[in-house]
């Protein structure tokens, strides 16, 4: 079981947070600012569409213990940066490509670790200076000119660039969090969380 605390907003944001039009996907760093505000020493992002299979226990204990938890998801920087937002992260593109990119869907923090106050206030930056905006698509080549570029991934964009620039770790699948779709049989024994949709 669980018997953690949870918070979620439905049909609204979190206390401070823009729209998604103004500032996409800025709801997640503001409920993790709200948690922290309230008083939380550990956070876990998980998206609406995150089903737990187990209990969280083994990942908070990793959280703990590491002071956060990321998992990367097979894509890289360079194929969802817009070329707007390549300054603003301070990359280059060749850099990008070269960065793994995280899944931002389910992630894990411990305010009491400097590392995870850091990406806390590199994501609010990122949201104040515009780097989240951006299209999902690049079919017009509104993102990006460049070959391989795929689109813009928002928040998630920035917050892997930096775990790259912090050298935090990011686990690789099997892990504590899977897609529905890489798991048609039984998920791996240590998945403990699903994105199955809503």
């Amino acid at each position: 079981g669980y018997d953690g605390d949870l918070l979620f907003w439905k049909g609204e944001y979190p206390p401070g947070s823009p729209t998604h039009k103004e500032a996409p996907y800025a709801f997640k760093i503001c409920a993790l600012e709200h948690a922290r505000a309230r008083g939380y020493d550990v956070a876990l992002w998980a998206d609406c569409s995150i089903w737990f299979v187990k209990p969280p226990t083994p990942l908070f204990d990793t959280i703990g213990e590491r002071g956060y938890w990321f998992m990367t998801q097979g894509w890289n920087v360079g194929q969802w940066c817009s070329d707007d937002a390549l300054p603003k992260l301070k990359i280059t593109r060749e850099a990008a490509f070269k960065m793994p990119m995280v899944a931002a869907t389910f992630f894990g923090l411990d305010f009491r670790s400097e590392d995870s106050i850091k990406v806390l206030e590199w994501q609010r930056s990122r949201c104040d200076d515009g780097t989240f905006v951006g299209s999902w698509a690049n079919e017009m080549q509104q993102m990006s000119i460049c070959p391989g570029v795929l689109g813009h991934r928002h928040d998630q964009t920035a917050l892997s660039v930096i775990i790259h620039k912090l050298g935090l770790v990011m686990d690789y699948p099997p892990s504590f969090f899977a897609y529905q779709d890489q798991t048609k049989t039984e998920p791996h024994s240590r998945v403990l969380a699903l994105a199955r949709g809503m």
